[in-house]
């Protein structure tokens, strides 16, 4: 062995392939595995109007959720706009969790997991901005009922390159 073969031998690193990442195909599993590291108020709007009278009350709030991720985190994103026969009123509001460790979750597990844990974590922000922003108007709060994750329907969004964006419409009932 030459002096040249020691001194690689010493700087030597191992380089490979990334490690697999670990399949999640059970939404138990994901709630162990991820962390909610943030909330956050992505827009907030608000206008007065008059002479609108709300005749489908079905049709005068929707929700519509955004979810994007990668091997190491999740964020889910929710826009809710509501029309009142005295405004208008739209939130958006971001949560992100991130993964202990490289993850590769199957669909209907994120599916499951922005139902029923990413939109009801940022479901309260949401109508907090909702009623703030009402309040600033001086205008009547509208009433932003529970959201069950059973309402929340997640069906792709025509269009979208991200096969895992999602819509859904809450009728607050």
């Amino acid at each position: 062995m030459t002096t040249g073969d020691a001194a690689q031998n010493h700087d030597t690193q191992v380089v490979g392939p990334p490690l697999p990442a670990r399949v999640v195909d059970d939404v138990h599993d994901l709630l162990d595995l991820a962390d909610l590291v943030a909330v956050e108020v992505l827009r907030v709007s608000g206008e007065r109007h008059e002479g609108e009278q709300i005749h489908d009350r079905d049709q005068a709030q929707s929700m519509q959720v955004l979810q994007h991720g990668d091997h190491d985190h999740l964020e889910v994103r929710c826009v809710m706009e509501v029309l009142t026969d005295e405004g208008r009123f739209m939130a958006d509001v971001a949560s992100r969790y991130d993964y202990t460790e490289p993850l590769s979750v199957r669909d209907s597990v994120l599916e499951e997991f922005t139902a029923r844990v990413g939109v009801m974590a940022v479901y309260p922000f949401v109508r907090e901005s909702i009623h703030q922003t009402a309040a600033r108007l001086r205008l009547p709060a509208p009433l932003l009922g529970l959201l069950r994750h059973d309402q929340v329907e997640l069906t792709p969004q025509e269009g979208q390159a991200d096969p895992r964006s999602i819509s859904t419409r809450a009728d607050g009932s």
